[in-house]
């Protein structure tokens, strides 16, 4: 059986994980595989981290469009 998952996570300034003046968006996705025993046989995955600035009403640079 194959697996899928998704995440997508905003620190602003006074998070523990944020920064001064920046808002972190962090997006990760992978897939794993499991056998009938519910052992794992493998998993990949990627991770994609954007320190933004609200910018004129908007975020830039915009999530979406990377």
């Amino acid at each position: 059986m194959i697996g899928y998952w998704e995440s997508e996570n905003i620190y602003f300034s006074n998070d523990e994980l944020g920064e001064k003046n920046k808002i972190i968006y962090i997006k990760e996705n992978g897939q794993d595989s499991e056998d009938s025993n519910s052992e794992f046989n493998w998993e990949k995955s990627s991770k994609m981290k954007l320190k933004l600035e609200w910018m004129n009403n908007s975020l830039t640079p915009n999530p979406k469009k990377n």
